[in-house]
């Protein structure tokens, strides 16, 4: 281990382990970041288990880490809601994926799977991951960060990413509150294997009771995860006396036998766990840190940013799409593409994403512990909506696989007048277009500029001198429609997918401006 580092990553989880493989496919040297992890191993834990599409499109950038994810795990395409003891609707998201994505699905698919391939797209890279090794203290003095190791070494580092987890130490050294609730009661895990029949096969199912709120799904090896939510009286016996720092007791695990019985009383069907893989016990926390970083040099990721129920299946896709972020623009940095002032933009635009997810997920928790009429009303309503109001599966489809994020901030402009209607600054470009192109988006490091209608080379060497931006020239009417362009246009994408400019001209003074307003320090040079 050396002394000095450009960055520290802490936590060698799917979002920790995504930031190095950021910084490795943007060329940073694998000698010059440091990623650790506590334990001394990796756990074989099933945890979080869903991929959205847009995750899976992410983690291709990885050598194909999302498409091979999706052959090893289950996939589906249907969420059913229940209410005591009957469905009372549900949401096909298949025919409206194929639109958006070539990932028409939603995967299961155990954690330490996911864990497994991004250490292997690490170590073809040559990237070691330190294990056994845990952050005791650091100080940030300005021009670097002075770190202690569990095993006694201090270091320096230009930069941190905390990816500790929802306890995570160095968010709470920084005295960043953890904003949000915790449900007074807690929950039961398992993941196991059963010939019982069940009402939602592989599926997403979601169950509302009075007792509180369930969820079962499959997995590989016809294997199944099930959580339940329980109620005061069903968690009485498997509960401390002593109280957690937020009031709460501290949960004791529940024998098989009695989580079979939960299960059967629940879903009102019979159940046997045949081959017991994981069982947990948790409780359900919506929280979001009030800040994103320290405003200077460390930046908190995944769940030390936001910790949400595990039915929705966010948080781990969360923690993808943050690490990408994160990685994209600290790589630029470390390799002087950049000036620091980019990393601002991290905790301006994953943030937004952060409380919108906690402020939905709180929304469909209050929704689904109403009870009397006004749980009749839900059911209705949520029927009616999905049936009848025309656009609503689109839009539900569009927020579950994460397909709608739109950043907005000092790293999107809409330049000039346009008729594009999607294909805008802010908003992703799908792989489906890069491809038409005859692009991987795997292989764009950069950012790339999408140029339509340029007569000569003037624009394109002007772009080429700012060392920061490839080029591709469309000359394929064809595609004009593809990107919602008329004449000429211009499209400078991030490496994460996402447009940062827009303009329906070839503007050269204006995209020039937009990197050199965005802290693309070489252009300060020219």
């Amino acid at each position: 281990m050396k002394s000095q580092y450009k960055a520290l990553i802490v936590g060698a989880g799917p979002t920790g382990l995504t930031v190095a493989a950021e910084l490795a496919r943007q060329g940073v040297d694998a000698s010059e970041f440091l990623i650790i992890d506590s334990l001394d191993e990796p756990q074989k834990l099933t945890k979080g288990t869903s991929l959205v599409p847009r995750t899976m499109e992410l983690l291709d950038l990885y050598d194909g880490v999302g498409k091979r994810l999706s052959e090893q795990g289950t996939r589906w395409t249907c969420v059913n809601f229940h209410s005591e003891n009957y469905k009372f609707t549900s949401i096909e998201f298949g025919a409206e994926l194929k639109r958006l994505t070539d990932y028409p699905f939603f995967c299961n698919v155990e954690q330490w799977k996911t864990e497994l391939e991004l250490t292997t797209y690490l170590k073809a890279r040559g990237v070691q991951l330190t294990r056994g090794v845990a952050l005791e203290s650091f100080k940030d003095l300005g021009d670097y960060i002075q770190v202690a190791l569990s095993n006694g070494q201090e270091i320096k580092v230009d930069y941190m990413v905390a990816c500790d987890g929802a306890k995570s130490r160095v968010r709470k050294e920084l005295g960043i509150g953890y904003t949000g609730t915790t449900l007074k009661h807690g929950s039961v895990g398992i993941h196991c294997s059963t010939d019982s029949k069940l009402p939602s096969g592989i599926d997403l199912g979601l169950f509302y009771s009075s007792k509180g709120v369930g969820y079962m799904l499959g997995l590989p090896d016809n294997t199944m995860a099930i959580a339940l939510d329980l109620s005061e009286e069903e968690e009485r016996g498997y509960v401390t006396k002593e109280l957690d720092s937020h009031g709460l007791p501290y949960l004791l695990p529940i024998p098989l036998e009695e989580i079979e019985k939960l299960i059967q009383e629940r879903f009102n069907v019979e159940f046997k766990a045949k081959e017991v893989v994981w069982t947990t016990r948790f409780r359900v926390h919506h929280r979001l840190a009030d800040k994103y970083s320290n405003d200077n040099r460390i930046f908190l990721a995944g769940d030390a940013g936001h910790s949400s129920s595990p039915s929705a299946g966010l948080g781990l896709n969360y923690g993808v799409h943050e690490a990408v972020n994160i990685g994209w623009k600290l790589a630029f940095v470390i390799n002087n593409l950049a000036s620091p002032e980019l990393l601002k933009t991290y905790a301006l635009e994953r943030r937004k994403e952060g409380e919108r997810l906690i402020k939905s997920l709180q929304q469909q928790q209050d929704s689904a512990e109403l009870t009397g009429i006004a749980k009749y009303i839900r059911n209705i309503a949520m029927y009616t909506f999905v049936n009848f109001v025309p656009g609503f599966k689109a839009k539900r489809t569009r927020i579950g696989a994460l397909t709608s994020i739109q950043y907005g901030g000092d790293l999107t402009l809409n330049y000039g007048k346009s008729t594009a209607t999607t294909i805008l600054a802010g908003r992703q470009l799908s792989p489906m277009l890069f491809k038409k192109l005859g692009l991987s988006p795997s292989a764009i490091k950069g950012y790339t500029a999408v140029i339509f209608g340029s007569k000569d080379d003037k624009f394109t060497n002007e772009l080429k001198r700012t060392g920061v931006v490839g080029m591709v020239k469309v000359a394929k009417e064809e595609h004009y429609k593809d990107f919602q362009v008329q004449n000429t246009a211009v499209l400078l994408v991030r490496p994460d997918g996402y447009i940062g400019y827009r303009a329906d001209s070839l503007d050269i003074q204006s995209c020039l401006g937009y990197l050199k307003d965005n802290a693309f320090g070489i252009l300060s040079e020219q």
